[in-house]
């Protein structure tokens, strides 16, 4: 099995709220612990408006099972 490359595919580095375009796949890595609490509504709310509907979305993040004080 080979891996398959795309040499053409749209990138958008930050979290851009305007994006009027659908995607087929959405991607995000290593972002997501970096962003505050309160931020994550918008972030799935653009993530969902954004994605075709039988379209794929990948969030990886690192984190760990404990928690702490919540920033807002």
């Amino acid at each position: 099995m080979g891996v398959q490359r795309w040499t053409n595919a749209p990138s958008h580095c930050n979290l851009n709220r305007d994006v009027d375009e659908r995607f087929d796949k959405t991607v995000s890595v290593g972002m997501f612990e970096h962003a505050r609490a309160k931020t994550y509504p918008t972030f799935f709310d653009v993530v969902n408006r954004t994605l075709k509907p039988d379209g794929l979305f990948l969030l990886h993040s690192i984190g760990n099972y404990l928690t702490t004080a919540c920033e807002s």
